[in-house]
């Protein structure tokens, strides 16, 4: 995607360490929510539904597609609920602004989901293994 970005949009950002582990931070959060919603459903029609249930007003209400800005005043509230929030927002500071500290807050919110949702996968998946 970042060569795709370079060579089709010119970007100049480039990412550093920290953005990347904002990435991982991202993909381990929501990882762990992923497992963690097809430890609680068994059925594989059930857990796509619900994980798009979730993930689609995510996107809309986090920034992905458009500021918050523009948004309506609930709605921004709204969206400091949303995990993915989060993510955009330590991004778009280590990427856009390079200011890794305001970008920490928001990390450390995103660390601690990717914490807990993996501690719940992590649960969730293994107590159900060993009746199997």
């Amino acid at each position: 995607m970042i060569a795709v970005g370079w060579a089709v949009f010119r970007i100049t950002a480039i990412p550093d360490i920290f953005s990347l582990v904002v990435v991982l931070l991202r993909t381990l959060a929501f990882t762990g929510l992923g497992v963690l919603i097809g430890g609680m459903v068994r059925e594989a029609e059930a857990v796509t539904a619900l994980g798009n249930m979730l993930s689609f007003p995510m996107m809309f209400l986090s920034g992905a597609f458009w500021p918050l800005e523009i948004m309506l005043q609930f709605l921004q509230e709204a969206a400091k609920y949303v995990p993915l929030y989060y993510f955009h927002a330590a991004l778009r500071e280590a990427l856009l602004t390079g200011s890794l500290s305001t970008a920490l807050a928001p990390s450390l919110v995103l660390a601690a989901m990717a914490a807990v949702s993996m501690s719940l996968a992590i649960f969730t998946t293994s107590g159900g293994t060993s009746s199997r």
